[in-house]
């Protein structure tokens, strides 16, 4: 139920800011959401810089240094803030906004 209201809402907010759907899997016992590969990360693994967040940086095939400048922090802080904006005038909430859902490419 709930990733049908996920699927619902992808649908009508396309936005350069917002990752696409691509499709899902309605399936009870199997349900998913299926969107691009984001092979930079969250914003969370760059800011954070623990082990397990350089393993998912690997594992995602990121080649660069983690780690972000103060201007990639901001550029990434005002991409969100536009998603958000472009959320909300379409009337959805996002209800789980934190660094671990900024995905960056």
């Amino acid at each position: 139920r709930e990733v049908m209201a996920e699927v619902s809402n992808l649908r009508r907010c396309a936005h350069r800011d917002v990752l696409p759907l691509l499709g899902y899997c309605g399936a009870p016992r199997a349900a998913c959401i299926v969107t691009a590969l984001m092979r930079g990360g969250s914003l969370d693994d760059h800011l954070l810089l623990s082990p397990d967040a350089r393993a998912r940086l690997q594992k995602l095939g990121f080649k660069g240094t983690p780690g972000l400048s103060w201007s990639q922090r901001l550029s990434a802080l005002c991409d969100a803030a536009r998603a958000l904006v472009h959320l909300h005038s379409n009337l959805i909430l996002h209800r789980d906004v934190k660094t671990a859902n900024i995905l960056l490419d």
